[in-house]
């Protein structure tokens, strides 16, 4: 069965990730209540991404799931593209920035490719391979029934809130436990879709309107963005960002599913390039800023929707070009 509804929201969810970085390539120093829920809704967007692998596991892998095979699938195109290009990365910034010791300059390349933090967003590669490592409970927990599944998340999203994201997202266990409800949100909802379907898209609008009041809420409260702490199991604030990812994540997909549930070209094509466009973005905008980028515009939307722009244009073509040296290929060297 193909849902298109989901393959919509994967290339939106790709436009959100991308977007939400360049905000880096623009100047908030001071937002508006009005740029500040902006902020907030645009930011977060790696919620998706993870829904919607829980949502492909349940669908794809789970009624032919071996270990064996959904690992070696993941090692050949998620780890194998993230090495080859965070290597180079890593040798980059391990000669700038490290010290000039044989030993300290090994330990430091481990430990930006093991955390990912080679460069902006590379660090869920490792998290979710952690995630994926995990499949075999994935499965246990599949096999329970909704009420058991809905306790453990209940119990999963209160630890997650405690827990937060980790300071510049360096701890992976830090982000596994952030982020497994969601990932167990999206298999559950894909289990039960078709009884949760008809009150999804009742709630549609509800649910966006309640992502929009929550961002707006944390803005209010002058937070913008996503929220960091370091690992304890106190809590040091609500973290507003996950209840409203997931408002409105599910808003976004009733509304997909209400109102464009049918094949789109474009949307499937952006959809299969999704983690080719999520690989290259990153390091294009790390050169960018290296490069001593300054804004283009003095409105900080505006350089947001013409860097998103240009950054898909690069990574689209990029992709084109490698799909085409290497057809048989590509996707183990950029993920798409």
């Amino acid at each position: 069965m193909t849902l298109h509804a989901i393959t919509h929201f994967r290339a939106l969810a790709i436009v959100f990730v991308v977007a939400s970085h360049c905000i880096l390539l623009a100047h908030y120093d001071s937002p508006t209540l009005a740029q500040g829920t902006f902020i907030n809704l645009l930011t977060g967007a790696t919620a998706f991404f993870v829904l919607i692998s829980g949502i492909l596991f349940q669908h794809v892998f789970v009624p032919r799931y071996t270990f064996r095979r959904f690992m070696r699938s993941k090692l050949r195109n998620v780890a194998l593209p993230y090495l080859v290009l965070a290597l180079p990365l890593t040798v980059f910034v391990v000669l700038r920035e490290a010290s000039s010791e044989i030993g300290g300059q090994v330990l430091y390349g481990a430990h930006l490719l093991l955390s990912g933090n080679t460069v902006i967003a590379y660090w869920y590669v490792p998290a979710i391979l952690v995630m994926f490592l995990m499949s075999p409970l994935h499965m246990a927990y599949q096999r329970l029934s909704l009420n058991h599944q809905l306790s453990i998340l209940a119990v999963l999203y209160l630890l997650s809130n405690i827990v937060q994201r980790s300071v510049e997202d360096m701890v992976i266990p830090q982000s596994v436990i952030y982020f497994t409800p969601v990932y167990l949100t999206g298999m559950t909802y894909m289990q039960h879709r078709a009884a949760a379907l008809p009150l999804l898209k009742r709630l549609s609008f509800p649910l966006l309107l309640s992502a929009v009041l929550l961002a707006m809420l944390a803005a209010q409260m002058g937070h913008y963005g996503n929220y960091h702490t370091g690992f304890s199991l106190r809590w040091s604030e609500i973290d507003l960002m996950m209840p409203q990812k997931l408002a409105l994540s599910f808003a976004i997909l009733g509304l997909l599913e209400r109102y464009a549930d049918r094949p789109i070209a474009a949307s499937q094509s952006l959809a299969e390039a999704s983690f080719g466009v999520f690989f290259l973005h990153a390091p294009m905008i790390y050169l960018l800023l290296e490069a001593g980028y300054r804004p283009l515009f003095a409105a900080p939307l505006a350089n947001i929707v013409v860097m998103t722009g240009v950054l898909f244009a690069l990574c689209l073509s990029s992709i084109a070009l490698l799909r085409r040296v290497f057809p048989n290929h590509s996707r183990q060297l950029v993920g798409a």
